[in-house]
């Protein structure tokens, strides 16, 4: 129900068009395609409960965190961050690793779409750090100026929950089953290497912003070079990176933290006015500097 109740789930059809792809019938009705386009929606909604917990509870309403201390006895706010937190990096682990297997098993177009809405989870974490909706001191039904506790973001190394079986949830347990049986029947290693994610032809959208700067390993020292490469397309400032692999947020004791293999080096990776990917992992091998800020009461 959750999952339902935001707006992740209209933004997920907007990545192909974006993209300048079209899923076929078949693919788009895959198991593992339906598993994440109901997956990623739900993970921004858990990262959402928790953000906007001091603003929820300024104005008498409740969410995720408030769910779980009443199933809890009325445990300790920190206690419900913990708990929501593990749920939420249990989905993450599960959405990565069917990202992954997608990559080199599916059709070029499925594999895609499955890394592409993964900045879904990323964009939203960015939106909700700047937005006045969570930063602004002021009750949204009154106009008065509330005193409430707010959380800052810190980029983490390993997720809090990384378990590779369902939680006791039946609602969402069978999402499991399914990455379960494809890996079984068709695992990726033997199939074949991960379908490189080329740019989307030359459309209007393109032609407004048709480059990119991604700071590269470079031979004197690591310092790296800077080059420029037809990877982005761009629309009010909000860049969309063909070629870059989403920040997979994973949560920690009240901190987002990243997914994913490759080593940081210093360099803007995904520039651009605000882009929403700072700090993101890129297929050719870079990644951005990563901030350190840490979910926590502020």
């Amino acid at each position: 129900m959750r999952g339902d109740d935001c707006a992740g789930s209209w933004m997920v059809p907007f990545y192909p068009l974006i993209g300048g792809y079209q899923l076929t019938p078949e693919e788009a009705n895959d198991p593992l395609a339906l598993v994440v386009t109901d997956l990623v929606p739900l993970i921004g909604a858990l990262d959402n409960d928790v953000i906007s917990h001091h603003r929820e509870a300024a104005i008498g309403e409740f969410n995720l965190l408030d769910v779980l201390r009443n199933e809890n006895n009325g445990y300790p706010l920190s206690h419900a961050v913990t708990d929501a937190i593990a749920l939420r990096d249990r989905l993450m682990t599960l959405y990565v690793r069917i990202r992954d297997h997608l990559a080199h098993t599916a059709r070029p177009h499925l594999a895609r779409f499955a890394h592409d809405i993964g900045h879904i989870i990323r964009g939203h974490m960015e939106w909700a750090q700047e937005t006045s909706r969570y930063r602004t001191p002021e009750n949204a039904k009154t106009g008065e100026l509330h005193h409430a506790t707010g959380f800052t973001v810190d980029w983490r190394e390993h997720p809090a929950d990384d378990n590779r079986q369902p939680p006791p949830l039946p609602s969402i347990a069978w999402w499991w089953n399914h990455i379960q049986t494809a890996e079984a029947s068709q695992p990726a290693t033997l199939h074949r290497p991960p379908h490189p994610l080329t740019p989307p032809p030359h459309n209007q959208l393109q032609a407004r912003e048709a480059t990119r700067q991604c700071w590269l390993p470079g031979t004197q020292g690591g310092a790296g070079r800077a080059i420029r490469r037809p990877h982005a397309i761009s629309t009010r400032q909000t860049q969309v990176k063909a070629a870059c692999r989403p920040m997979e947020g994973m949560l920690r004791h009240g901190a987002i933290t990243e997914a994913g293999g490759g080593r940081a080096h210093p360099g803007p990776c995904c520039s651009g006015a605000r882009p929403p990917l700072r700090a993101a992992w890129c297929a050719g091998g870079c990644a951005g500097a990563r901030g350190r800020r840490s979910l926590r009461s502020a």
